[in-house]
């Protein structure tokens, strides 16, 4: 597997707070919803779950509650019930960049278990759609590279990943994903680079290791 969600979990939750704080599709934000955030912040993804759904039950529907419920499904690896509540965010607050990126992520998981093709093309334009609200956020664009990517458009993945690693030199994961697109497209010496960058900016961590197994196989 390319990437779990829970790497983005510190980046996207800062960003779902910050849109509760605008209200999130209407309305102030209820100190269930609050209390759903500081949870799942903390990492308690259950007691999250059970505050954003008591917000829900209580009449409190709105982009906040749905999107901190689908945040908190999508860590537990309900990827489908995480997709309806994204959608229910989107549909209250579609100006919502987080929301879009997050779904899109959702979705990607939801494509590994089931390996229904629809599932990334959806994703893919998720990622463009909040891409186009937010052009300055890197986090659309990654997505949309790896949804690419599983799709299997590598240059268009490639053309993402190069502006990812533009934007970010330090980006080990989109290294690693554009070292993965270049290698299937024959692109040895390119991989390799890829590869190794990682290796120099990760050597002892995760994804140093995985540049080391991708090196292995390279001819």
């Amino acid at each position: 597997m390319i990437r779990r969600i829970s790497c983005l979990i510190p980046v996207l939750l800062a960003l779902v707070v910050a849109a509760c704080a605008g209200g999130g599709g209407g309305g102030g934000v209820s100190d269930l919803v609050k209390g759903g955030e500081k949870a799942l912040e903390s990492g308690k993804v259950e007691e999250a779950v059970q505050q954003f759904q008591q917000a829900i039950e209580q009449g409190d529907e709105t982009a906040a509650a749905f999107g901190g419920r689908g945040r908190a499904l999508l860590e537990q690896g309900r990827s489908a019930e995480a997709v309806s509540d994204l959608t229910r965010a989107i549909e209250l607050d579609p100006k919502s960049d987080v929301y879009l990126e997050t779904r899109g992520l959702a979705l990607i998981e939801r494509f590994r278990e089931t390996g229904e093709p629809g599932l990334v093309d959806r994703a893919v334009e998720d990622f463009r759609r909040a891409i186009e609200l937010r052009p300055d956020r890197i986090g659309p664009v990654f997505g949309r590279a790896e949804a690419l990517f599983l799709r299997g458009d590598l240059e268009a993945a490639l053309a993402d990943l190069e502006e990812c690693v533009r934007r970010s030199d330090r980006f080990q994961r989109a290294w690693l994903l554009k070292g993965r697109a270049n290698a299937v497209l024959g692109r040895v010496d390119a991989a390799r680079a890829d590869f190794e960058k990682v290796l120099r900016l990760d050597p002892d961590g995760g994804n140093g290791a995985q540049a080391r197994e991708e090196l292995g196989r390279l001819p």
